[in-house]
């Protein structure tokens, strides 16, 4: 996949390695595990976003944004509290924001969709008719190492 034009850099830091191949494979520049990886992750990111919903990868967006860089808080932790270091988000002059049910991306993801800066279909790796959405839930629960989204749709 071509740099885009904006010389933006994309890391992937994951847990599982089908995740990360994924990432590869739709244009991520670098990917980690992070638990291996944590050193090489500090400063790397003009734009970090955590989507995990992880107490600890909340605590690491300060560690791993760029000065200046904005951190976005898209997963809900674990916990309401989350221990993070304030001295690294003021000394690095950092922009912390959080995004709530993604109410403002809507049309612009549809628009990305629609003009192929997104890509869905390698991400999608299930489908389940609303009438076995218990199924979709269970199975994506049951196999995270084979499961990147599971899509329930309207039969």
């Amino acid at each position: 996949m071509p740099r885009p034009a904006d010389g933006s850099y994309a890391v992937c830091v994951d847990k599982v390695p089908e995740r990360l191949e994924c990432a590869k494979q739709l244009g991520a520049d670098e990917i980690f595990i992070p638990s291996e990886q944590i050193p090489a992750l500090e400063n790397k990111g003009d734009i970090v976003f955590e989507t995990a919903g992880n107490n600890a990868s909340t605590a690491l967006l300060f560690t791993m944004a760029r000065p200046g860089g904005r951190c976005v808080q898209v997963g809900w932790p674990g916990s309401n509290i989350v221990p993070v270091d304030v001295a690294k988000l003021m000394e690095k002059e950092l922009d912390y924001m959080g995004v709530n049910r993604y109410a403002n991306a809507f049309e612009t993801a549809l628009a990305w969709l629609k003009n192929g800066r997104i890509v869905s279909e390698r991400m999608i790796t299930h489908r389940f008719p609303l009438s076995r959405i218990q199924e979709g839930f269970d199975w994506a629960l049951a196999h995270p190492n084979e499961t990147i989204k599971v899509i329930i749709y309207n039969d």
